[in-house]
């Protein structure tokens, strides 16, 4: 239901009835870090898993190691929400090891689902595979709500692969699976990708019923990291409507939020849109300095959107009048996205290198406009190229 507070005091209290049965108080330190992994109280969570773990290390039954592999698993699955794909990593495939051993579906798939994750995210290969798996193994559960988490899942693969259809379609089918089961805060999650590919197909006003019905489903249920998903997302679609000021004040929000709660690739994100949204509102000289700023702090994260940075940064020197420059690194920038084979933002950059063209060389400027519009056709985006 989303009710945060009220499930971490239940389970509390329910830990005390059950002094005299360590697993059971296992299995309610594990409900409650649950709840704190949705409120992003994530020191505490995994503080719950490690003590869950050491209340059940002297007993000799399948169900206490079964209980210790679950926490070895949503411990992974913690370092997965703070953005610490690694360690994520590490500890999911540590977890399947010791889940396999003792025959624990549940950490089995919740294992596999974190893998899959920090495969993604690591541009290593096998997240699809991975994460059908683990779709698989709730499926062999019956275990309704892993399966919709799944779906959603392999949605955002879906959409990192640049199948936004069928993206669109594992969303589809997670929010209405977690409406049926009840499930609030599942549906704003969903609710929140779907956002996010409406607004890169530019389809604002869709977008926007999706993006506001998350952000008050997951701000009401404490959802912090989704909720600050979400609303990255209404900064997106503000800025390219062009309602820049509160676009600004909600990216300066969501940055603010992620500095406090650590999610570290969430604050990058972030600044790279409030710089973009600091270009349209005529101020190139500090977006560039915003850029730099954020491009410092992230460190290696920052390759991650280095062709987005590299569009942004095109956008402000040529509102600077330095075409020459905006124009060698929008080529850079071209070269790195069709490396990392990105064509939604090798058609964006292909959009801003037209728009540089055009005054010097119309063939060229409308070869650029083609190739982008070709893209922007297999993506279903909605983007004006007279623009």
């Amino acid at each position: 239901s989303g009710l945060l507070d009220g499930a971490i005091d239940a389970y509390r209290r329910a830990y005390r009835l059950v002094a005299d049965d360590p697993v059971a108080q296992g299995e309610m330190l594990l409900k409650r870090a649950l709840a704190r992994w949705r409120a992003a109280q994530y020191t505490t969570a995994l503080s719950d898993t490690t003590r869950a773990r050491r209340l059940v290390e002297s007993v000799g039954s399948k169900e206490a190691a079964g209980l210790a592999a679950r926490a070895s698993a949503f411990s992974a699955h913690i370092k997965q929400r703070q953005e610490k794909p690694q360690e994520a990593l590490r500890r999911a495939n540590a977890a399947l090891e010791e889940a396999i051993a003792v025959g624990e579906l549940s950490a089995q798939a919740r294992a596999y689902s974190v893998v899959g994750w920090a495969h993604l995210v690591m541009g290593m290969e096998g997240a699809q595979q991975l994460t059908e798996e683990a779709f698989n193994l709730y499926e062999e559960l019956d275990d309704l709500v892993g399966q919709q988490q799944m779906s959603n899942n392999l949605g955002v693969i879906a959409y990192f692969d640049g199948n936004w259809s069928a993206a669109l379609e594992y969303y589809e089918r997670s929010l209405e699976g977690s409406r049926l089961l009840g499930n609030v805060v599942d549906v704003g999650t969903a609710e929140a990708n779907i956002g996010e590919v409406l607004v890169s197909q530019f389809r604002l006003d869709e977008a926007e019923t999706h993006l506001r019905r998350a952000s008050r489903i997951l701000r009401s249920s404490d959802e912090a990291f989704m909720a600050t998903f979400a609303e990255l997302q209404l900064g997106r679609l503000l800025t390219e409507r062009g309602d820049l000021d509160e676009a600004e004040e909600m990216l300066q929000r969501v940055r603010s939020e992620g500095l406090e709660l650590g999610f570290s690739t969430s604050v990058f994100e972030a600044s790279l849109y409030l710089a973009d949204c600091t270009v349209r509102k005529g101020d190139p000289r500090t977006a560039l300095q915003l850029l730099d700023d954020a491009v410092g702090e992230a460190g290696d994260e920052a390759s991650m959107y280095g062709a987005t940075e590299a569009r942004i940064r095109v956008s402000a020197l040529t509102a600077m009048g330095r075409q020459d420059e905006a124009l060698e690194l929008a080529e850079e920038g071209l070269m790195l996205s069709r490396a990392q084979e990105l064509d939604y933002d090798t058609a964006l950059l292909l959009m801003l290198k037209a728009k540089l063209l055009r005054p010097l060389n119309q063939a060229a400027c409308s070869e650029c406009e083609l190739e982008a519009s070709a893209i922007f056709t297999q993506y279903g985006v909605q983007y004006q190229t007279s623009g």
